[in-house]
């Protein structure tokens, strides 16, 4: 991903269109997570898709190029990245920036359904508490229990 968000930066004479599709729970671009820790948080994203039937995946970002905001960053790559169908209750990105101080629950059609706005900013609350503390596991962590409870 990096790599091809340099090329398109740099190189604008070149096509270079969509950016690689990832298979991963966590896409850690940021480098904030101990190997540990990824395996924890894939763990609970995988078990939230085998209880809740929804492919809730969490990747931190540094810099949002193309796009010049979270929000423009999480709706495009959503979908991109997600599972296409594989899911009843659609995909879910949790989108993080250490970097630029930002956080996202960015919902599908699908899962808008199941987990509302005024949902979403509960969950986001309760991550952004431990986030506040430098506590980035801790809070998705949290965060994603919050998920569990309210699907």
């Amino acid at each position: 991903y990096r790599l091809h968000r340099e090329l398109r930066r740099t190189c604008a004479q070149y096509r270079v269109d969509l950016p690689p599709r990832m298979a991963q729970r966590i896409v850690d671009l940021e480098d904030i997570f101990t190997r540990p820790q990824i395996d924890s948080l894939t763990n609970l994203c995988g078990d939230l898709g085998k209880s809740k039937d929804i492919f809730v995946y969490i990747v931190t970002i540094d810099d949002y190029f193309p796009d010049t905001n979270i929000t423009s960053f999480s709706n495009r790559n959503r979908e991109w990245w997600g599972q296409r169908g594989s899911y009843d209750k659609g995909n879910v990105l949790i989108a993080v920036s250490t970097a630029n101080r930002e956080m996202r629950i960015s919902t599908s059609d699908v899962s808008m359904k199941f987990l509302s706005d005024e949902k979403c900013t509960e969950i986001n609350s309760v991550i952004i508490s431990h986030f506040k503390d430098g506590k980035f596991f801790e809070g998705l962590v949290a965060g994603l229990n919050e998920i569990k409870k309210n699907l």
